[in-house]
């Protein structure tokens, strides 16, 4: 199993196709030996693959779609092989902080509509997080219709940005940093 998964990997087949890849047999030789080395070491391999595979969707801006192909998921999956992967857990929080970026900026261009889809896929993935359900109840409460009709009426009389000040910008909440293994698995995939 071990050569399979080796040759899996030099394939570049680290989760698919299902059955036939190189996390899959890692793990089935775990099952068989708990004491593998082999497989064990190749988990890890395989995290830091799917770490560096996360980090470039991160980077194109594939935080947590499309299924399969973005970072939340390759962070998650190499953080449940390898717990002691610290640039796992990075990219956990860079996607949990970009998110609330996202919908902090939305906020303060008065993009409720955007906003409030970065903050609840936000909420969605990391739904523990208070942080993101503070900025999210702020959201709420600048998207009361009194405040919603106020910037609209400001942005359909092209009144200029200084005296569109006046009603103030949305507030930045600041956050503070989350410890990220709040939100996922508690067992990792190596060991079932």
């Amino acid at each position: 199993l071990s050569v399979m998964a080796a040759d899996n990997m030099t394939k570049m087949q680290l989760t698919l196709p299902p059955g036939d890849n190189a996390l899959d047999r890692y793990q089935l030789a775990l099952e068989l030996n708990p004491d593998n080395t082999d497989a064990r070491t190749g988990l890890i391999r395989i995290a830091k693959k799917l770490v560096e595979s996360a980090q470039v969707d991160f980077k194109e801006l594939r935080l947590s779609a499309p299924p399969g192909r973005n970072a939340l998921e390759k962070f998650r999956k190499a953080y449940s092989l390898d717990r002691n992967n610290q640039l796992a857990q990075q990219g956990l929080e860079q996607v949990r902080e970009r998110y609330l970026d996202l919908g902090q900026k939305a906020m303060q261009q008065k993009d409720w509509q955007r906003a409030a889809r970065f903050l609840e896929r936000a909420i969605q993935e990391f739904p523990e997080d208070t942080g993101i359900v503070d900025a999210y109840e702020v959201l709420q409460q600048q998207m009361s219709p009194n405040k919603l009709a106020e910037g609209n009426r400001l942005e359909k009389n092209g009144i200029e940005q200084a005296d569109q000040q006046e009603i103030g910008e949305a507030p930045v909440v600041q956050v503070p940093s989350k410890n990220i293994a709040a939100f996922l698995p508690d067992k990792p995939l190596s060991d079932v």
